[in-house]
């Protein structure tokens, strides 16, 4: 089969054959290289191992360095800021406060005065709490008031103040009969105060560009004063009532309390939709973990001309 016989009686090898016994050696010594190349290559990996020839490396290829994205801060310009969407109806002049980290900045301001008029902080203690360098209040000495516009009358007009006592170690709580606090603070809204006159910008809003109005909503039974160590306790019937209080623009960033109105007080129970509050226990807690300082021992107790006297002796 694989051979034959020639003419002259000698046995070969057909040419199929040759074929393949010649394909077979070629495959052989094809495999033996390969082996050879492979115990080369295992040989020199399991070798000791030895400097690295830098040349051999490929250039690196230069990348630019990432670019430094700006941590964005908090526009300190009033001019960049947006006073829209009412607060309480679509054409008040009372306006909401964009963007929201200067929102959030004023009303840290006011939750600093919540923690001074409701907490029974002082008010060191209040701005380190929240990081002031300062305390976030400014008197109107001068003339005990100022500026404001309302919700639907335009024309700036001057509104008396009253004053939280200037003293700065005076601690107060407003609470109910229980000892719990009894008032919150609701965001009204906010206006710029300047006005076009004929082509002419003009101010007067007291060297404050912005104006915040907030509402404090007492549903007080007691009040509770303590002023290094003497503590008086005033009580009485209920009252609930809201009052308004303002915060001016003091620009970089800060927000002053300005005071409370005097004489504008609106009997609770006559406010037909007095709005979310915005600042309370619960949101004292949540936002700013702050809760309201332990009252005086025996706080009920300090009633009377006595207690009065001292207080207020030492008050002033």
């Amino acid at each position: 089969m694989f051979t034959y016989i020639d003419g002259s009686g000698n046995k070969k090898l057909r040419g199929y054959v040759k074929f393949a016994l010649g394909a077979l050696v070629i495959l052989i010594a094809l495999v033996g290289v390969n082996l050879f190349n492979h115990h080369q290559m295992v040989s020199e990996v399991m070798a000791a191992p030895r400097p690295l020839d830098a040349s051999q490396l490929p250039a690196p290829t230069q990348q630019g360095a990432a670019p430094v994205v700006p941590v964005e801060q908090c526009p300190s310009n009033p001019g960049d800021w947006t006073l829209t969407n009412s607060v309480s109806a679509p054409d008040s002049n009372l306006k909401g406060l964009a963007p929201q980290c200067v929102y959030d900045q004023l009303d840290k301001t006011a939750a600093w005065l919540y923690a001074t008029r409701v907490f029974g902080y002082s008010r060191f203690e209040a701005a380190n709490l929240f990081g002031f360098s300062s305390i976030p209040m400014k008197y109107q000495l001068e003339t005990g008031q100022i500026t404001v516009v309302t919700d639907f009358k335009s024309e700036p007009q001057k509104v008396d103040l009253t004053f939280p006592h200037s003293n700065p170690n005076l601690q107060d709580w407003l609470i109910d009969p229980n000892g719990n606090p009894a008032v919150e603070f609701t965001f009204s809204g906010c206006f710029r105060t300047t006005t076009m006159n004929g082509g002419e910008v003009v101010s007067w809003g007291d060297g404050y560009p912005v104006v915040c109005q907030y509402f404090l909503d007492s549903h007080t039974t007691y009040y509770v004063g303590d002023i290094n160590g003497n503590v008086v306790t005033a009580g009485g019937p209920a009252e609930h009532v809201r009052r308004t209080i303002w915060f001016g623009y003091n620009g970089n960033g800060n927000w002053v309390f300005l005071g409370v109105a005097k004489n504008w007080d609106v009997d609770f129970s006559k406010i037909q939709n007095p709005g979310a509050s915005t600042i309370n226990p619960i949101v004292m807690a949540q936002e700013y973990g702050i809760t309201s300082k332990p009252l005086p021992e025996n706080w009920i107790t300090f009633t009377g001309k006595d207690y009065v006297d001292a207080y207020l002796k030492e008050l002033k």
